[in-house]
């Protein structure tokens, strides 16, 4: 027993289920794939109106691919293989993009081709130079039923081209040889250039043996033609990008997005912005504007662009020696200077919520579609807080800002009309709040965020105080252009302040001088119906810059400051002197010091005590003209300690994580996963 036993510890099995031909423990064996993709996709994009100043970055980092830029922060490449990049900024003259100075008309046709028979197809253009046949296998290999290995082998066939009549133009055998498991495509192209009888048919035949065995892989198919019409495009004023890649690079054409730094406009010739984005202003501005165009973030530039211009924009249309062919906005229909100033208020640095500062209004956006010029501009206005208006015959942009009050009204220079008796029937200010329900708590702002492939994303924006008065009551903001932040929490909360507290709507007729007043002009209401602390009146002929002669008679309070107030300017009067019955029978009023302009007759006067109930101010929002010649003035309560809410509170938690840079997150080409289990 004990022999047996060590003889069987002797005995040695191999292969497994015994039996078969000697040799039973060889593997099968199998080449390399030897045949890859030598086609190349070409992409042609028109990317912008130019000209424009180019690619926000390098063009690797500033181009991305379905959603992952070229290249990464580390000047690293994101996908393999070589990706040409050609471009051109849009100029007037500029020249094509070699190897893009020509039409590409792709019919497809993907049908499997069978030994002897042929698989017609006509073109659908007649005017070509060349065309193009693409064939391909899904797989080519051939395993031997012998051993079991794997090569390659080969699939051949004809392309025959015939003109409109049938004649022959190519007639040629082909093959694709080589080993793949994958899908493999060529492109035969085929000169037509002085063949002039089009459309032309294109034929492909199979003369190999059609495969009977699935050891054998070698279908055939006709993928398409392309047609080509050799022809030169620069497509002037337009800026242009070209990308060449091999075709194995992605399994099916890309998306594609591109950050640019947009067209060049013109900017005022004083004003100067650097590559970091920081502006300056030398001296006055004279009017005239750079002789170069720049590329410029500023709202106000921008929508006088859109102004101007008639390519893409509202301007007249011309022709040579400035022929006006059509209607449109001319620059002298502007007012440039008035532009000027919101633009300088756009500049200016605010706090950015993360410690530093930016300009308060920035437009980094895109139209890429018709709109109606009026609803186009006015989103633009919006960035900075602005209206568009015609007055005139010109177009004035007025602004939500800080400023001085043009014109203050009282009793004494509107109309309020009255009954016989003296009683009156419509008082001088017609005075409309906004409901609660009107009352907005929270803004969800809506922009676009740069560090996140610029998607869309909302910033809360909350006033706690009134949501414990109103309750939440959601503001929905869309802030177009906007790629920061910290502007969207201004606009939000701008929104929000303004909703809150300037719920008070006046309106009010006045003679003729309504005429000079325009929309967004801040005044201020002295209405003595709400105030008994309020004289006005009217400034009677003889009065001097020094010495008003008026006509309303008060007798005011000794030993109480009073200021008077005759157009824009405010000074104080006199101590001891009122408003005294002087021998003409002429009320006077002795201002501290001497007005700049000596008042004219009928010029409206308001005095008020200084530490009485402050006038309000307000801003012309709407003027409208009635058939009696008199005007209706509709105008909303200002408030003026709104802009620093607004501008000195923003602010981020930082203790919310920030998405990780996607311009730094590579692609992976080979690796190993490593699973670990406890």
């Amino acid at each position: 027993m004990s022999d047996f036993a060590e003889e069987e510890k002797l005995v040695q099995l191999s292969g497994s289920g015994g039996g078969g031909k000697a040799g039973g423990d060889r593997k099968p064996k199998e080449e390399d794939d030897n045949l890859f993709s030598n086609a190349n996709a070409k992409i042609l994009l028109a990317l912008s109106e130019g000209p424009i100043e180019g690619f926000a970055r390098s063009s690797k980092q500033s181009i991305f691919l379905d959603n992952t830029p070229m290249e990464d922060e580390r000047a690293e490449d994101n996908f393999n293989g070589t990706i040409d990049v050609k471009f051109r900024a849009g100029e007037v003259g500029q020249f094509s993009i070699d190897g893009f100075d020509e039409v590409q008309m792709e019919q497809s046709v993907g049908i499997l081709c069978v030994q002897d028979v042929s698989v017609p197809i006509t073109t659908t253009s007649n005017n070509l130079q060349k065309i193009i046949v693409r064939v391909g296998v899904s797989a080519l290999y051939k395993v031997d039923d012998d051993n079991g290995d794997v090569s390659g082998t080969k699939v051949e066939f004809n392309v025959r081209i015939t003109d409109n009549f049938g004649a022959k133009i190519h007639d040629k055998d082909l093959k694709i040889e080589g080993k793949t498991r994958g899908s493999y495509d060529e492109e035969y192209p085929f000169n037509i250039k002085d063949i002039f009888t089009g459309p032309f048919t294109v034929s492909v035949t199979r003369t190999t043996e059609s495969p009977d065995s699935v050891t054998d892989a070698n279908d055939l198919f006709f993928k398409a033609i392309v047609g080509i019409l050799e022809e030169t495009f620069k497509y002037p004023a337009t800026a242009l990008m070209g990308l060449t890649f091999p075709s194995e690079t992605f399994s099916s054409i890309p998306s594609v997005s591109v950050e640019l730094k947009g067209i060049k406009i013109k900017v005022p010739s004083n004003r100067t912005e650097d590559n970091n984005g920081d502006v300056s202003y030398s001296g006055t501005w004279n009017g005239v504007f750079d002789s170069d165009p720049k590329f410029c973030t500023n709202p106000a530039w921008i929508f006088y662009d859109l102004l101007t211009t008639n390519r893409y924009g509202c301007g007249v249309l011309t022709v040579d020696q400035g022929k006006e062919i059509g209607p449109g906005i001319r620059e002298e229909d502007i007012d440039k200077y008035a532009l000027y100033e919101i633009g300088k208020y756009c500049d200016e640095l605010v706090p950015d919520g993360r410690g530093g500062q930016e300009r308060r209004f920035t437009f980094n956006g895109y139209i890429n579609n018709r709109g109606e010029a009026y609803q186009v501009l006015n989103s633009i206005a919006a960035c900075f807080r602005g209206m568009l208006y015609f007055a005139a015959g010109g177009i004035v942009a007025t602004q939500d800002k800080p400023g001085r009050v043009v014109k203050v009204f009282s009793r004494s220079n509107v109309i309020e009309e009255v009954d016989d008796n003296g009683a009156v029937k419509t008082p001088a200010f017609n005075y409309e709040g906004t409901s609660r329900k009107a009352r907005k708590t929270v803004a969800m702002v809506s922009w676009n965020d740069p560090e996140d492939r610029y998607k869309t994303k909302l910033e809360y924006v909350e006033d706690s105080q009134a949501i414990e008065n109103f309750g939440y009551k959601e503001l929905e903001v869309r802030a177009f252009g906007c790629t920061s932040k910290g502007q969207a929490q201004r606009m939000g909360r701008w929104a929000l302040v303004t909703n809150l507290t300037e719920k008070e709507t006046v309106t009010f007729r006045v003679p003729a001088e309504g005429f000079f007043m325009m929309p967004g002009e801040l005044i201020e209401i002295r209405d003595e119906a709400k105030s008994a602390r309020i004289v006005a009146g009217r400034v009677l002929e003889g009065s001097t810059a020094s010495q008003l002669l008026v006509d309303t008679y008060s007798t005011l309070t000794s030993n109480v400051a009073y200021e008077v107030t005759v157009g824009s300017q405010t000074l104080g009067v006199k101590e001891g002197e009122t408003i005294n019955k002087s021998t003409q029978n002429r009320p006077k009023i002795f201002p501290s010091s001497a007005f700049n302009q000596t008042p004219s007759a009928g010029d409206a006067f308001m005095l008020r005590e200084i530490n009485g109930a402050k006038p309000r101010t307000y801003r012309v929002i709407g003027i409208m003209e009635s058939d009696d010649g008199s005007v209706t003035v509709t105008a909303t309560f200002h408030n003026a300690d709104k802009y620093d809410v607004v501008d000195l509170n923003t602010f981020f938690d930082a203790g919310i994580a920030s998405v990780a840079s996607v311009r730094v997150t590579p692609t992976v080409d080979k690796g190993t996963i490593k699973l670990e289990t406890s």
